[in-house]
């Protein structure tokens, strides 16, 4: 992807970042007329921290990345903006200016890559979504750390967005970040990440200390709804797992109304849930890769998800459910060169009957919308 932005970047703009933002838009430019709500999200499964090489160093007692000093117009150079094995993503910060101007208000930073630059990596991904007005849950900056005392759920972990008079309440937590074996050092070294449990393989779980938080929105901020949005599952697999299943009821159960779930990399199921307090609720356990250069249809495929609350004086209730079929559309160069990726709805890709078929398996008809 990266790649294919730098490939397509306007060069008659006069701003270093302006510049490389339009290489991204021109990837989600298709699609950017579909997100269209009062409050769009999106799962941003990547550093964006300018400069920041994958090597590290110990900087005031504390593992950072190196950092290499280069023009904020070079997108690609193979050290800086790569993502390259092990677990090194990056992308430029104009990117965040990219999703601004496609319409996303609010994104997870919880998920398994989001320290794959280390704890700067992390500050400098904080500071460009401030920087472009877009909210953030999911990890806490390194100015938090102390505060903390070594679990970050002792840090208020929502953000609380308000729109037509409704108030939302947003979460984020993940399965686990990534190791870095390369590096010899275990993973979220500073405890920065909201997490389910304390490690990948053992641990108390944190569905006790979320549920907590769920319940002070809702009763000390009054919140209307709480949206929470786990990086979970399998990857590579269109079915849900035992650990989605019982957590994704933990939550539900909890306070929670909405579930957008991320990680597997492919569209798993979504469905309703009445909750033992006869709240309906919903859960989409994964809602796909939207943008994504591998060559792999079901890598390729996501959905818009469109939720409708309606707020009266018995309180706020999910009225409409509808998706949108999306497709990361590649364009090759020759048999094995990618030079152009966009995003755009599965109708209009020639091949549209057989891949909206895939979707009605998964997540059914009577809910898809069209372009």
């Amino acid at each position: 992807m990266q790649k294919v932005a730098h490939q397509h970047v306007d060069n008659t703009i006069a701003d270093p970042d302006e510049r490389v933002a339009s290489g991204y838009f021109h990837i989600l430019k298709s699609i950017s007329k579909y997100i269209t709500a009062d409050i769009s999200y999106a799962n941003l499964e990547v550093p964006i921290a300018r400069n920041l090489i994958r090597k590290s160093k110990y900087q005031d007692g504390k593992l950072v990345t190196i950092e290499k000093k280069i023009d904020p117009f070079i997108l690609h150079d193979g050290e800086v903006y790569c993502g390259e094995f092990p677990y090194t993503f990056n992308a430029h910060p104009a990117f965040a200016l990219a999703m601004k101007k496609v319409g996303w208000d609010i994104v997870s930073i919880a998920n398994n890559h989001v320290l794959d630059r280390l704890s700067n990596g992390l500050d400098l991904t904080i500071k460009a979504l401030k920087e472009n007005k877009i909210d953030f849950v999911g990890a806490i900056p390194s100015s938090k750390i102390k505060e903390a005392q070594g679990d970050p759920f002792n840090i208020k972990p929502y953000v609380i967005k308000e729109v037509r008079g409704i108030k939302i309440a947003f979460f984020s937590i993940a399965r686990f970040t990534n190791p870095h074996f390369y590096r010899m050092i275990p993973s979220d070294r500073y405890k920065q990440v909201y997490k389910f449990t304390k490690s990948f393989f053992y641990g108390r779980s944190n569905i006790p200390k979320l549920v907590k938080w769920i319940q002070h929105a809702k009763n000390e901020e009054n919140a209307d709804a709480v949206i929470v949005a786990p990086h979970w599952g399998l990857e590579y697999v269109n079915h849900t797992n035992f650990l989605q299943r019982v957590w994704g009821k933990q939550i539900l159960e909890g306070g929670a109304d909405i579930i957008l779930g991320s990680h597997p990399h492919v569209i798993q199921p979504f469905e309703k849930h009445i909750t033992s307090d006869n709240r309906e609720t919903f859960i989409a356990y994964s809602l796909g890769d939207f943008v994504c250069g591998l060559k792999s249809f079901r890598l390729r495929a996501a959905y818009i998800l469109y939720i409708t609350l309606v707020k009266n004086e018995k309180g706020v209730f999910i009225k409409e459910i509808k998706y949108l079929p999306t497709i990361s559309k590649l364009y090759f160069k020759d048999k094995t060169t990618i030079e152009d990726i966009k995003v755009i709805p599965v109708e209009k890709d020639e091949k549209a009957v057989e891949k909206l078929e895939y979707f009605r398996k998964i997540l059914g008809y009577d809910n898809m919308l069209h372009a």
